[in-house]
């Protein structure tokens, strides 16, 4: 193939590196207002009064919007598309705050520096409740009810097999308790969005992975044909999942609705930290149930789910888990139960691997732990269990695919030198072992939802090619990708197709870039749009050449007769003669494609860590990755996105977590410089290996490497530190203090 296959960078990669790219904070437009934000100070309480007057009084402020001049309107953030079944519970500004960072006030100015002036002049008198931050002290009977209702949020609860018997009949069965931590995506580029209202459209500029899913809320929420929204996704700083729930699109829209002038808000990284959206944290109670041999006959799952202050998309990524609990090992029993819990903490939502890294770092951490009681080695373990080509996940009932989850353990294997052997530095400070973990992410969200994009593509008087799409590319590489895929299909360069993506006036619908549904779905319909068009050049073609279709094929942009290649014509020869001479029009195709499929996407992870046994420090001195990724469209950004999967992994295992004032419930650590993801200074030497054996329904046999290239990672480290140290750490991350504590247990 001459386009698949190749390692092209990202297509605004010059502009990104030379500062030239737009993002949304680089917008200015005529007349534009400033807004800033004030939030709760505290965790739980009424709002009965919000005093406006002195900040009304500075000069530049043009409004100020609080919970009693704004809609009362109840909406959920996650909202994907018309007739999504979400729960209901937020407002752009409430009543009633429910966590420190919570929304209370929004300032329009003529500067930023007048907003902020204005913020610290309001008063707002509330009337305090008492808070929880734990999930398990919020579900008790006596813990205040966050909601009405209370704090339980949803209960999932499925089951395959019989559990119940299978415990019964097990030779063993191990059991842990495992907790993750609330994290947040910290990009590059924090949270901000831009909005203007002309009197008739409401455009609003956002850094999303969601576009058409915010135009359906706020057309809801401000009763607004949805011809009348406009939304626009300019250079977006960095996702993972952060920008997947509307955070900020909804105070601007309210704010320019008001002010009629284009109002841009943007916030500062603490509060980005805090008001918008974290990963969930998680309470695993697991039970294992084995024979002698080693063969798994029962999976129990228990997880308490941390939602934050409202429900946004914690009731999806519950489900997520309850499937991604199938797909992993051919347990024929297996039973999961998720808890969505209210607590008075940030909002949990989508982060790259949407429930995945909180179900299966547990069991990974189980299964290492049963290796050791069993003796056996714990890739064998694993090897012995893991689910195999054409099996079938027993909850949903579709394909996990062509998984190669045994040829990525293997080949982690041989390159990470596998040994199970602690070695200890001569002066015993040091003890340094290898730790591995496998994991599993879907290929977008069929099995729960409708999956579905919209492709056009049309042909120019010159012959390139214009392609159309709602897909946002937020910086993983769906432009390139496409564009090789349709260029592989013409049998054109890439560099002829332009991409116009991301503007809900002018590109077709699309779910959203979320799930890992870029390359899979929206991959799949670029190749099944090319084909069309395609056809329909050649179609043309034949009157031009006066020949029949079967005699006709494309290289390098021209149309030639395979059987007399000098008679030939261009794709600009075709294009003028459809519009001009046989008046069929311009040459422009819409494909809609509906996934159909969701196979797994899997991987083994292997790092080699060194535990300082003095400082109790972990240093991870090497990772191994590799990926069953069907078909590596392009293996420059698939490498590109497993290293960055790796450094969140890594960050999760070891470094990252939301620490709480239990007093106050104020995020202590909501700060660059306190909250510790991993630098380039601290990353290992990484090794990447790709299983490439094709996935059927992928386009070329792709398929998705965004999120699971993150999943195993956490697992793998914590891994590595308990052979070294001889224990178990059940507690992510695993800190310092975490280790010693573990030590100390152990010796009791």
């Amino acid at each position: 193939m001459k386009q698949v296959g190749g390692r092209y960078p990202i297509h605004d990669a010059y502009e990104k590196v030379t500062g030239k790219a737009i993002y949304t904070t680089d917008l200015k437009l005529p007349g534009m207002l400033y807004a800033q934000m004030l939030f709760s100070p505290v965790a739980h309480a009424y709002i009965k009064s919000v005093d406006t007057s002195e900040a009304e009084a500075i000069e530049g402020v043009h409004y100020i919007a609080h919970t009693f001049n704004t809609t009362e309107k109840i909406f959920n953030s996650a909202l994907r598309f018309v007739g999504h079944k979400m729960k209901p519970d937020e407002q752009i500004f409430p009543r009633k705050v429910r966590y420190v960072g919570d929304r209370v006030a929004a300032v329009v100015a003529d500067t930023e520096e007048i907003a902020l002036k204005a913020i610290k002049l309001i008063k707002v008198v509330y009337e305090e409740l008492p808070f929880v931050i734990d999930v398990e002290e919020a579900l008790k009977d006596d813990a205040e009810p966050i909601h009405e209702g209370g704090n339980l949020l949803n209960k999932i609860d499925v089951e395959v097999g019989d559990i119940k018997k299978a415990i019964e009949e097990a030779d063993y069965v191990f059991e842990g308790r495992y907790t993750t931590p609330i994290v947040h995506q910290f990009a590059m580029e924090p949270h901000s969005c831009a909005a203007n209202y002309d009197g008739k459209r409401l455009t609003v500029y956002t850094s999303s992975q969601n576009i058409f899913a915010y135009r359906v809320i706020l057309s809801q929420l401000f009763e607004m044909p949805i011809n009348r929204i406009r939304m626009i996704r300019p250079t977006v700083g960095g996702g993972f999942g952060g920008e997947y729930e509307m955070v900020l699109e909804s105070i601007t829209a309210l704010l320019t609705l008001k002010v009629r002038k284009p109002v841009l808000l943007e916030l500062s990284r603490k509060d980005s930290i805090v008001s918008c959206r974290t990963r969930h944290a998680a309470i695993v109670y697991l039970k294992v149930a084995v024979k002698k041999d080693g063969t798994i006959i029962g999976l129990d799952y228990k997880e308490l789910v941390n939602a934050g202050a409202y429900a946004s998309s914690t009731m999806n990524v519950i489900g997520g888990s309850s499937s991604k609990a199938m797909m992993m090992y051919r347990s024929p029993n297996i039973h999961y139960e998720g808890i969505g819990v209210y607590t008075n903490t940030p909002v949990g939502g989508a982060m790259r691997g949407y429930g995945s890294p909180q179900i299966q770092t547990p069991l990974e951490l189980e299964l290492d732990n049963i290796a050791r009681q069993l003796n056996m080695d714990p890739i064998e373990l694993r090897l012995r269990n893991h689910v195999i080509p054409g099996d079938i996940n027993p909850l949903k009932k579709f394909s996990l695919g062509n998984c190669k989850v045994k040829e990525c353990l293997e080949k982690g294997r041989e390159l990470i030198n596998w040994t199970e052997e602690v070695r200890v530095s001569e002066d015993g400070k040091f003890r340094t072992a290898i730790g591995c973990a496998s994991g599993v992410h879907g290929n977008g969200v069929f099995g729960v939802t409708i999956d579905t994009t919209n492709i056009t593509l049309k042909v120019t008087e010159d012959g390139s090619i214009i392609l159309l799409t709602g897909t946002q590319d937020i910086g993983q590489g769906n432009v390139v990708m496409m564009r090789q895929i349709i260029a592989e299909v013409l049998q054109i360069e890439q560099d002829s197709i332009e991409v116009i993506d991301a503007d809900t006036a002018t590109t077709p619908f699309d779910m959203g870039t979320f799930s890992s549904r870029g390359t899979y779905v929206s991959g799949e319909a670029a190749r099944l749009a090319g084909i069309e068009l395609r056809d329909a050049i050649l179609k043309e073609a034949a009157i031009l050449l006066e020949t029949n279709v079967s005699e006709l094929d494309i290289d390098d942009g021209m149309i030639f007769n395979i059987y007399n290649p000098i008679n030939k014509v261009s794709f600009a020869d075709v294009a003028i003669h459809s519009q001009q001479i046989s008046q069929n029009g311009e040459i422009i195709i819409n494909k809609q494609y509906y996934s159909h499929q969701n196979p797994g996407s899997y991987c083994a992870g292997f790092a080699e860590v060194e535990v300082n046994m003095e400082t109790y420090e972990t240093k991870v001195k090497r990772y191994v990755a590799v990926h069953d990724i069907g078909k590596a469209i392009n293996p420059l950004l698939v490498e590109g996105q497993i290293e960055g999967g790796i450094q969140m992994g890594l960050g999760y295992g070891l470094t990252e977590e939301y620490i709480f004032d239990d007093k106050t419930g104020v995020v202590t650590n909501a700060h660059a410089k306190k909250y510790k993801i991993f630098k380039a200074k601290d990353m290992p030497g990484i090794t990447i290996g790709l299983i490439e054996e094709i996935e059927p329904y992928g386009p070329f046999g792709a398929k998705s490497i965004g999120e699971i290239s993150t999943v195993a990672v956490g697992a793998a480290v914590v891994n590595g530190i308990n052979r070294a140290i001889g224990t178990m750490v059940h507690d992510l991350p695993a800190t310092p203090d975490r280790i010693r504590k573990a030590i100390e247990l152990t010796k009791k």
